[in-house]
């Protein structure tokens, strides 16, 4: 199968060289960017930035700022509502109790928990976001998906975090990634959405 994949993979390449193939214009903004960087290119930007900006953000205002960026999550298969609820609870409490700490920026669980984390919530300004889209696999239906996203949303949801479609994207449909992050984008309206890779 790998053989036929990456023949046809190749004609289709060839043909859009060639121009007999037209582009889309999800391979248009991706010829952008430099995609053939290498894992030691990777590695060492990484190592460069450490060493340029660790030792300058070690500092008590930075480990507050990350601190208040946590995003306090359960996504287990044995979660239950008492789980979620001891989850929420604890961010209640750590408002009253640290007062001179921020607290998380956001309570994470699955969208059958979104209206027990809203009606338990007790701080301001922390954000209920929801894993949507068949996470985390993302291999469903895409009704499934918006229609997942909209309950989500409709519970009490104030973030989305979806998983891009991980098989569309290795094997080369990127318009079908695009789509489909356009139609839960859609959904979600004015409520923010992050895309997993």
């Amino acid at each position: 199968m790998g053989i036929i994949k990456e023949t046809v993979s190749r004609d289709i390449q060839e043909q859009k060289g060639g121009g007999i193939v037209e582009k889309s214009e999800y391979d248009q903004a991706l010829e952008k960017y430099n995609l053939n960087i290498t894992d030691e290119e990777v590695k060492a930007a990484v190592k460069k930035i450490i060493a340029e900006k660790v030792s300058a953000n070690d500092n008590l205002e930075v480990k507050k700022f990350l601190l208040g960026s946590v995003e306090l999550t359960t996504l287990s298969t044995t979660d239950t509502e008492e789980k979620v609820l001891a989850m929420i609870e604890k961010v209640n409490r750590f408002d009253s109790e640290y007062p001179d700490l921020p607290h998380v920026a956001a309570v994470c669980a699955y969208p059958c928990f979104t209206k027990l984390m809203a009606d338990s919530l007790e701080v301001d300004g922390v954000e209920i976001t929801n894993v949507t889209g068949n996470f985390p696999s993302s291999q469903t239906f895409l009704e499934v998906k918006t229609i997942e996203t909209a309950l989500a949303i409709k519970d009490g949801a104030t973030n989305i975090d979806i998983v891009m479609p991980v098989g569309k994207f290795l094997s080369g449909d990127y318009e079908g990634v695009c789509d489909t992050i356009g139609e839960l984008k859609q959904t979600c309206g004015d409520v923010p959405m992050k895309v997993i890779l």
